[in-house]
């Protein structure tokens, strides 16, 4: 792993991490400086956060192996000096194969400046069911299919 991912403690992972921050802050300051880098975070330093924070268990290639992205695009994507605009359906692909929760996935959304997970959308109430319920890339794919929704992939070939 490259050296810009390595320190990802200024990183907001979760809103959980985030409180338990704000709660051992020892000064205003602190609890300032930490909601600056949280806000200025770009889509890239947080996809590799949550990527160091699965160390072993998910890694850039599994994510190709797992989606229908081209291997190349997908580190760009990671690579904070890109200048890539990932579409909503290709952050979806990443954040399901990542294993991430729906938070996290409506986070990674936001930095991509997409729309979040939307519970009136069938096919978005699946994915987020799937999500909640830490389905695989493949049983939200089944999912998807048995209630007749494009799979996710359907628009990318690798």
């Amino acid at each position: 792993m490259s050296d810009f991912s390595k320190d990802t403690s200024h990183f907001e992972l979760s809103s959980a991490e985030q409180d338990k921050r704000l709660e051992n802050a020892t000064t205003i300051t602190e609890i300032l400086e930490q909601l600056k880098q949280a806000k200025n975070q770009t889509l890239s330093q947080y996809l590799n956060a949550l990527l160091m924070g699965r160390e072993g268990k998910i890694s850039i290639s599994k994510i190709v192996d797992t989606t229908s992205l081209n291997k190349s695009y997908v580190y760009r994507i990671f690579d904070p000096n890109s200048k890539e605009k990932p579409s909503r359906e290709t952050l979806l692909e990443i954040s399901i194969a990542m294993g991430l929760t729906v938070d996290e996935t409506n986070r990674v959304l936001k930095l991509g400046k997409c729309s979040a997970l939307r519970s009136k959308d069938v096919r978005d109430a699946i994915i987020y069911f799937g999500l909640w319920h830490g389905q695989s890339y493949d049983g939200i794919n089944e999912a998807l299919k048995d209630n007749k929704q494009p799979c996710l992939g359907d628009k990318h070939v690798k």
